[in-house]
């Protein structure tokens, strides 16, 4: 569930904002309601919402003097304005302070409701970001491996699969090449790495597709699949779901269907 914190000092603004919409069908909570921009800080360093909706014009400081200070504070939330107020330095500030809309009175619910779907959409590629990170932060990749790995025959089967990951690549195959029966290359491999051979292969693979993903926007997914040996989207989209615990198309934000 999604947090949510409300500063909005006008009580009927308010009570309708938490009645008027089905925060539970957007996956969200609100958890908090404050009245002042004080009130609106105290509540972010308590609660550390997702998600923080305030009016700018607040009894004490303002809305974008909260967001600024709490955000200096190291607070991370997805931040949604909303006001009375249609000046341009406003929505200069907010743009400053990556707001994700900017939302004049009268309220338009819809245009809210939009609003909520885009910060939680930046909340889970902020997550999805950093789960990659941390997964690659695991010393599990191709490159780690190799410099963790002093055993010769496992080096050389490093190597083949770092420069032929396109291939289809079998412990019995590599075991010819390299002279080693499958079943001790195969004990050899994951005692040294903790991984099989099929796994360090289907991880350097999806390693470079993640890259191809970050870094060319045009390639479309069964053109990546294609380019680093899968059969399929389907294969790589399943394979990419094991390792990663996402699929492709979560990644990164795209222009359009891919």
């Amino acid at each position: 569930m999604v947090t949510i914190l409300l500063v909005e000092d006008e009580r009927i603004i308010r009570r309708n904002l938490v009645k008027a919409i089905d925060w539970l069908a957007l996956g969200c909570e609100i958890i908090a309601e404050c009245r002042t921009g004080e009130e609106g800080l105290e509540a972010i360093e308590s609660t550390a919402p997702q998600i923080v909706i305030t009016d700018i014009n607040l009894p004490d400081i303002s809305g974008i003097e909260m967001l600024d200070r709490a955000k200096k504070n190291g607070f991370m939330f997805e931040p949604i304005i909303i006001t009375g107020y249609g000046h341009f330095e406003y929505a200069k500030r907010a743009i400053e302070l990556s707001v994700v809309d900017y939302i004049l009175k009268p309220i338009d619910e819809e245009k809210l409701q939009q609003a909520v779907k885009k910060a939680i959409a930046n909340i889970e590629n902020r997550q999805l970001l950093d789960a990659l990170k941390l997964r690659k932060d695991e010393g599990l990749t191709l490159v780690t491996l190799l410099d963790a790995t002093h055993d010769e025959y496992v080096r050389s089967v490093l190597k083949i699969i770092r420069d032929r990951y396109t291939e289809y690549l079998s412990i019995d195959k590599i075991g010819k090449e390299i002279g080693l029966s499958p079943g001790y290359l195969s004990r050899k491999i994951k005692s040294e790495t903790g991984m099989s051979l099929l796994d360090i292969h289907h991880r350097h693979r999806i390693e470079i597709g993640l890259q191809l993903l970050q870094e060319n926007k045009s390639m479309k997914y069964y053109e990546i699949a294609e380019a680093i040996g899968f059969s399929s989207y389907k294969r790589f989209s399943s394979v990419f779901k094991k390792i990663l615990g996402c699929v492709p198309r979560d990644i990164a934000k795209r222009e359009g269907e891919k």
